[in-house]
């Protein structure tokens, strides 16, 4: 069973909504293989779906050959008994009120052997981007709780890639001057990024 690991709230239809942050299990990557989008959606929502496939994919592979994280205690008790483990997880956002099935959104994630994580794909949901559904935070509140989680596991670095679209959200998101195609988010940002969770979105971290 996955584990919650964090929640904070977000914007829906100009209300504050409940989300939960959990470590993502088969059933959340069945619920994101079935995210969908119209055939003319704009690029970011085709890239939403892609990352997604691709993250459902990655995670499968993963779990056949590396340890998959289930909990933020069994995280400890992984790095605990090897210390330069590569590990994987991902990061699902959930919320009663939009789906009990699937999820709002997720980042894919490996830890390195360095006690690195490695932020591999990140997405939303395909209706929050085309903006069906008036919900607005999905991807700050999962970066947000991810940084959270490097602060927790004294990371000090996370690093990513990013696309012509994303990379101006992850400017805004990480507070940057600029961000081209790629980011490396050191342990002083992420502490901050950490903060800016707990301070602008009500989130709370679980401590299991």
């Amino acid at each position: 069973m996955n584990q919650n690991f964090a929640n904070f709230e977000l914007n829906f239809a100009g209300e504050f909504r409940r989300v939960q942050i959990v470590f993502g299990d088969e059933t959340d990557v069945r619920g994101i293989t079935r995210w969908r989008a119209s055939p003319d959606a704009p690029l970011a929502v085709r890239d939403a779906l892609e990352f997604a496939r691709l993250a459902s994919k990655r995670w499968r592979y993963y779990k056949r050959t590396i340890p998959t994280i289930r909990s933020l205690r069994h995280f400890h008790e992984t790095i605990e008994s090897s210390p330069r483990v590569e590990a994987s997880f991902i990061l699902v956002a959930r919320a009663a009120w939009f789906s009990s099935k699937i999820p709002l959104g997720l980042a894919q994630c490996r830890r390195t052997f360095c006690n690195n994580i490695i932020l591999e794909f990140l997405a939303v949901h395909p209706r929050v981007l085309e903006r069906k559904v008036e919900i607005r935070g999905v991807g700050t509140g999962l970066v947000h709780a991810l940084a959270s989680l490097a602060v927790i596991l004294k990371t000090a670095l996370v690093w990513g890639e990013a696309t012509e679209y994303s990379s101006t959200f992850y400017k805004k998101t990480f507070d940057f001057p600029e961000i081209k195609d790629h980011f490396f988010i050191g342990a002083a940002d992420l502490k901050r990024c950490s903060e800016k969770f707990v301070a602008e979105s009500n989130g709370r971290v679980e401590l299991d």
